[in-house]
């Protein structure tokens, strides 16, 4: 072999050495960034602003900017980015593993009480608590969608029911935006049990909460017309419209001995803008000779100047 031949030979080899040492490293890289996505539990580890999930030396997890600088320290089991600005993280707490929220700087957006944080859209979030596994709807700010939280949850894309108690209630997310389309409520009590549904009407009108103490308030209305007594009425309206409650809700010698089992409801909104709701129940009613007739308990309530449900009007038809 010339000295030519060697020098050839020697370049050759050198060239493979470094092509196998890149191949090794870079299978490395790879392998450890594809065990990063898969334990960071993302679908990707940058978001939108080439910020980057990326696993520190004690095989926790961190986030890195586009340059490569440090936003948050590798301290966290898991990542995931939640939208641009957050990030659910799973930590270790005293009660075991749970999920939580993080912004960018560190802060806590939500606390570290869920077993989950599910994406339903990209603009709307559901966490299960991890003790009771009750669920709580977030928007893309991480505020508790109507401050609620709800005994279960049912996704069937784009509608979504909540329920609480023994109420449900619907919502439609088409398009980000989310939008209260049916409430169904039921109540029971000693007296009597029933049930009503917001399908025919604007369900958007009031909140959830509202629905519910809206419906609190009628139930409350509708014991004292079975038992005939008043005693308490001032809970349910002011001194406006009391005398005018108690003329269409007095039975004279009469008592009711059954109610139907479907509360009617009818929601309109006032001048104001404010919501109206009337309230329909058929009655069964016994005089004082046995004879015993059905007729229609009609009620109408509406908010006070103090934000407070009042009973205005009761009419028996």
């Amino acid at each position: 072999m010339n000295k030519h031949t060697r020098l050839a030979a020697g370049i050759l080899v050198l060239v493979l050495v470094i092509l196998i040492a890149a191949t090794i490293s870079f299978s490395a890289n790879v392998s450890k960034r594809s065990g990063s996505n898969q334990n960071s539990a993302s679908d990707t580890a940058i978001n939108a602003n080439g910020n980057e999930i990326v696993q520190g030396d004690n095989h926790l997890y961190g986030v890195s900017d586009a340059a490569g600088n440090t936003i948050l320290e590798p301290e966290w089991k898991q990542l995931q980015f939640v939208g641009t600005d957050y990030l659910a993280a799973k930590q270790e707490t005293e009660d075991g593993d749970r999920f939580g929220v993080l912004d960018l700087d560190g802060n806590v957006a939500a606390p570290f009480v869920y077993q989950d944080i599910q994406a339903l859209t990209a603009s709307y979030y559901l966490a299960t608590l991890a003790d009771t596994e009750q669920v709580v709807l977030y928007d893309r700010d991480f505020c508790a969608a109507d401050a609620m939280i709800w005994d279960s949850s049912k996704w069937e894309k784009p509608l979504l029911t909540l329920t609480k108690g023994e109420d449900s209630f619907q919502y439609s997310l088409e398009k980000g935006i989310l939008q209260l389309v049916k409430a169904e409520m039921s109540r029971k009590t000693d007296d009597f049990s029933f049930s009503v549904s917001s399908e025919k009407v604007n369900a958007a009108l009031l909140s959830p909460e509202e629905w519910r103490l809206s419906l609190d308030q009628m139930t409350q209305f509708l014991t004292m017309v079975k038992r005939q007594d008043f005693s308490h009425l001032q809970e349910c309206t002011d001194q406006e419209h009391e005398n005018a409650v108690l003329n269409g809700a007095v039975l004279a010698d009469s008592k009711v001995t059954k109610t139907d089992s479907v509360l009617y409801l009818q929601a309109d909104s006032d001048d104001a803008g404010k919501a109206v709701l009337t309230w329909q129940m058929a009655l069964t009613i016994r005089d004082a000779d046995n004879n015993t007739q059905t007729r229609t308990l009609t009620v109408k309530m509406q908010k006070s100047g103090k934000e407070i449900w009042l009973i205005t009007e009761a009419k028996l038809g």
